[in-house]
């Protein structure tokens, strides 16, 4: 439990505008301006609608900003 409650502290989950925020925020935090992301798995369907909705959702606030 304890690291499962760590890994949602530090990555970016929630609606696309938070994610877009927290992405933005550690950018500017550290410097970064290229990052890798992954989207949660849970059987092929789900994987393929996390990225669907990162690239849809998420991916437009990163470019407008």
């Amino acid at each position: 439990m304890a690291y499962t409650e760590h890994l949602t502290a530090i990555h970016p989950i929630g609606p696309a505008g938070y994610c877009a925020d927290r992405i933005l925020e550690s950018g500017r935090t550290t410097g970064v301006d290229r990052f890798l992301l992954f989207a949660e798995g849970g059987g092929p369907e789900h994987t393929l609608a996390n990225i669907k909705a990162l690239g849809s959702s998420v991916l437009p606030l990163l470019r407008a900003s």
